[in-house]
């Protein structure tokens, strides 16, 4: 039998649908289904997680956006499956989860989750991005999905403190930027 439970963490709305031992769901028209139908705002998840059985590990994660486009990982989303998995176990055991970006494990310690990743990949290559006004340099580093890296002493034009930075309006339009097509 199929479960659907809903969870935050660090801010992130998340809905895991555990389908070990069920049938397997259509993932994508799901997320989307979940995100627009069933829950609307603010209680609409911002990403379906979808645990299913799969040889040598204890589960593998699939995890879809609102749109139904598939990523690759959710930190906090492997780090809720984690939690789900051991509900009731002692602490200690390591669960080995599947992932599009490799094999991640997932464990309780000192009443905390803790999880290792698949390993991080940094692009060496400066790129110039940024909005059609503000030219910026920055560094590509996979983590299981794309993170955008700027150095604050690297782009002067961004006043040389975090508090300057317009991070609410650069944030979407780097999230956006041709150089990215995968967000």
């Amino acid at each position: 039998m199929n479960r659907v439970v809903e969870g935050h963490s660090f801010g992130n709305r998340l809905l895991l649908v555990d389908a070990r031992g069920g049938p397997p769901w259509a993932a994508p028209e799901m997320s989307r289904y979940a995100s627009r139908r069933c829950l609307q705002p603010p209680f609409a998840p911002e990403d379906v997680l979808f645990l299913s059985s799969a040889p040598g590990v204890d589960a593998a994660m699939r995890v879809f956006g609102a749109d139904g486009a598939e990523g690759r990982l959710c930190g906090n989303g492997l780090l809720l499956a984690g939690l789900w998995m051991l509900n009731g176990d002692p602490e200690g055991r390591a669960l080995r989860i599947d992932t599009p970006a490799g094999l991640a494990s997932v464990w309780r310690r000192e009443g905390r989750m803790a999880a290792e990743f698949p390993p991080v990949r940094v692009d060496d290559r400066v790129r110039e991005v940024g909005p059609p006004d503000l030219a910026l340099r920055a560094l590509v580093v996979e983590a299981g999905e794309p993170h955008l890296v700027l150095f604050l002493e690297d782009n002067p034009a961004l006043g040389g403190e975090l508090s300057l930075v317009p991070l609410s309006t650069l944030g979407p339009s780097l999230r956006s930027h041709p150089a990215f097509p995968g967000g």
